[in-house]
């Protein structure tokens, strides 16, 4: 007799962040110098405050190079609650040099979350 309906799966294990990105869309990971370099954070298939994470880097006004990992577009805005469009980038891209030192929020826009 089977003791739940799950007994016959031989595993089952939670998704980390970068998995469930390759099965669902990318990522972006936002940095703040040019080139890649210095403080970073990433973002998996969903809108950014450039201001708190759990990671506890503050972005806010500071990013300066991007990577997208994936065929997504992101946007940019400079205040947070992705208000005043400062502009987009689309993936799979690098951009080493962006000028986005006043950004505060950012999000997916394309495709769109599911």
């Amino acid at each position: 007799m089977k003791v739940n309906q799950f007994e016959e799966i031989s595993a089952i294990q939670e998704l980390n962040n970068e998995a469930a990105a390759s099965c669902s869309g990318g990522k972006v990971t936002v940095f703040r110098d040019r080139v890649f370099r210095g403080d970073r954070l990433t973002f998996y298939n969903k809108d950014g405050d450039l201001r708190y994470n759990k990671e506890g880097i503050n972005l806010d006004d500071a990013i300066s190079s991007v990577v997208i990992d994936a065929d997504e577009t992101w946007a940019f805005y400079l205040d947070p609650g992705y208000k005043n469009l400062v502009g987009t980038l689309k993936g799979p891209g690098i951009y080493p040099d962006v000028q986005y030192g006043s950004v505060s929020s950012l999000k997916r826009i394309s495709p769109p979350i599911a």
